[in-house]
């Protein structure tokens, strides 16, 4: 069955006097998704969220939500609803109170027990019961959050906007309110367009995801195709740490290709694209894909090379190592720390670094 399309923008674009905030931007939404657009601090995701929610009016394209276009129509009109980074919230009202402001001014003839009986029922979908009679300042950070979001999400918006909404968070309760965020919009149903510039939010939590820059969509997929295979440097480098490797195409077979970079390093790596002999690419490899065994170990992958340890750095989980490479290539590996400890690894000690042709990527651009 075709999915229905929640949000549309086609050829949509936005200037701030000379600057160009959102440029021929085309993308589609569908119903019951949770998206997240991803990018760093000016690159337009934030405007794009405003245009949608009516905060800001498109130069030109067109804006539709539910199918109908919505470019003219004020924000209280349209079916759009935002929870913003800082909450907003009314501090002489009630919990209760705040919930039901907006309901009472888009439907002022709604009966108060009906109100009431909205109200309740969506305090207890975000887990605040008893919290009714309370004011904005005798909740916590994360109760706060959870308020402004059950104000959105009573008035039954088609789709419901967050703009960066756990950043006023501390670490820990942001993982908490990630996980809530995800289990609210699973029992609603209801289309959540999350703006973030955290990619461990936004792979955690979206259906799919899109990767801005400079006003327009670098790449969009699921967070699989956008962490595993992406398309550019930007989007490699954007979603973590990543190794860039570049040189000229030796010789290719129907699935993969080898490549020699400027220090003499030859690598094997997947390659499904038609690329010629000759040709310079660049290939990411993570660091989490690449194994580093003792010096006297043996490998029997696709690509194995000495080096010797130059840095570590200790990330819990994981103890980051920099091995240099015969000719001078570099790479970064990130290793159990349990293995780690186990080898004892230090600076100069020699190694052995290698990964499968699988586990490394072409870049398109």
């Amino acid at each position: 069955m075709p999915q229905s399309a929640s949000v549309e923008l086609i050829h949509v674009s936005k200037r701030f006097h000379a600057a160009v905030a959102v440029h021929d931007l085309s993308l589609t939404i569908y119903t019951g998704e949770f998206f997240a657009l991803l990018g760093p601090s000016g690159c337009g995701k934030t405007t794009t969220l405003r245009l949608i929610g009516g905060l800001e009016t498109p130069e030109s394209g067109e804006i539709r939500i539910g199918g109908a276009v919505v470019n003219d129509q004020p924000p209280y009109v349209r079916k759009a609803n935002m929870v913003f980074q800082h909450y907003a919230l009314f501090p002489h009202l009630t919990v209760q109170d705040n919930v039901a402001f907006g309901l009472r001014v888009q439907s002022r003839r709604l009966p108060a027990g009906d109100v009431r009986q909205r109200v309740k029922a969506v305090l207890e979908l975000v887990q605040l019961p008893g919290l009714e009679t309370r004011r904005p300042h005798q909740l916590s950070g994360g109760q706060q959050q959870r308020v402004a979001l059950a104000r959105a999400l009573v008035l039954q918006p088609h789709v419901l906007l967050l703009d960066e909404p756990l950043g006023a968070l501390d670490r820990q309760l942001r993982k908490a309110m990630q996980t809530e965020l995800r289990r609210i919009q699973r029992e609603v149903g209801m289309t959540f367009l999350y703006v973030t510039h955290d990619q461990d939010e936004a792979l955690s939590m979206s259906d799919r995801m899109a990767v801005m820059r400079h006003g327009a969509l670098e790449q969009l997929g699921t967070p699989q195709e956008i962490f595993q295979t992406p398309r550019t440097k930007f989007v490699a480098e954007f979603m973590g740490a990543a190794n860039i490797l570049t040189g000229r195409v030796l010789a290719r077979t129907e699935h993969s290709v080898q490549i020699e970079t400027p220090m003499g390093l030859r690598v094997i790596c997947q390659c499904a694209e038609a690329v010629s002999v000759g040709t310079s690419i660049s290939v990411v490899v993570r660091p989490d894909v690449v194994q580093v065994v003792p010096h006297s170990w043996s490998w029997t992958g696709d690509n194995a090379f000495p080096g010797l340890v130059t840095r570590k750095t200790y990330l819990g989980e994981v103890t980051a190592l920099t091995v240099a490479l015969p000719g001078g290539d570099t790479l970064l590996c990130h290793v159990p720390s349990r293995l780690e400890q186990q080898f004892g690894y230090q600076e100069a000690t020699a190694v052995l670094v290698g990964w499968q042709a699988s586990d490394s990527h072409v870049l398109q651009e």
